[in-house]
């Protein structure tokens, strides 16, 4: 098992942990950013290669977002205090709360009846766990877990 101070010195160091460490703390401050209203008719989804992807409640929420977006990048990178996000894409999807479980598949078990090993739990609590930031650890462990289940439950026909 890995140290918690070797994992914090390979994310320092910019080992492979660390773009996605970047990148989670990146989704965990959108609510701040964008305030509850939008929080509630948009929401992220992830990022791949600098680019921010979003579902947003329609298309009007979609062009208004749009018109945002310039500002809404620099006020996440500054947060974050790093150029992670250099685009920010807007879909219109249904949108739901972060805390609800993905659709159930007919093949696959629910996302919610996935279950994380112990290893990996124990390796996604010594990535957060000496965060000095209770919110901000909370989030970021809830976002580690729930991609780990995601990416298990699509291996399972998800």
């Amino acid at each position: 098992m890995k140290r918690l101070s070797d994992a914090f010195d390979e994310l320092e160091r910019g080992g492979p942990l660390a773009g996605k460490f970047t990148e989670l703390k990146a989704l965990s401050v959108w609510d701040e950013i964008v305030g509850r209203p939008v929080c509630e008719c948009a929401r992220p989804l992830r990022i791949r290669s600098g680019v921010l992807y979003v579902a947003t409640k329609s298309p009007a929420w979609s062009q208004e977002l749009k018109a945002l977006e310039g500002n809404i990048r620099r006020k996440i990178n500054a947060a974050i205090g790093e150029q992670v996000v250099r685009e920010i894409r807007f879909t219109c999807r249904q949108t739901e709360p972060a805390t609800q479980a993905e659709p159930e598949m007919k093949d696959a078990p629910p996302l919610a009846a996935v279950k994380l090993s112990d290893d990996e739990q124990d390796f996604i609590d010594d990535i957060v766990d000496e965060l000095p930031e209770d919110e901000l650890r909370d989030r970021l462990k809830r976002l580690a877990e729930k991609d780990k289940k995601l990416k298990r439950w699509r291996a399972q026909g998800g």
